[in-house]
């Protein structure tokens, strides 16, 4: 197990997972006999990653990135929609929006949703 840095001091990292990413997560964390968030660290520190494709273009390395920008104020707008701050869009249809930009960023690179 990864231990802790003498100053006993830990930063967050927070990721976005679906529905079914958090389940397995979970089920899996279970399986080992740790909370998920040990978990998490431990399979991320231990893992082996395959590098990124490096034959993808680089406009779409560009559109990938700014369509993440785009992701980002959807998030920040549904948030405010629902602090009761702004009012707009339905809910639902900012997350199908939101769903439709994620898939387009994997599909300027190159992975298909079958593919994760």
């Amino acid at each position: 197990m990864t231990k802790m840095h003498d100053d006993g001091l830990r930063k967050v990292l927070a990721i976005r997972l679906t529905k079914g990413e958090r389940a397995l997560v979970e089920q899996k964390a279970v399986e080992a006999g740790l909370p998920p968030a040990t978990y998490i660290r431990e399979a991320a520190l231990r893992a082996i990653v395959a590098p990124v494709k490096s034959d993808i273009p680089e406009i779409n390395r560009a559109a990938w990135a700014s369509l993440a920008r785009v992701c980002a104020n959807l998030n920040q707008y549904q948030a405010a929609i629902n602090a009761g701050q702004a009012t707009g869009y339905p809910a639902q249809f900012l997350e199908e929006l939101r769903g439709q930009v994620q898939m387009l960023r994997r599909a300027v690179i190159g992975v298909r949703d079958n593919d994760e």
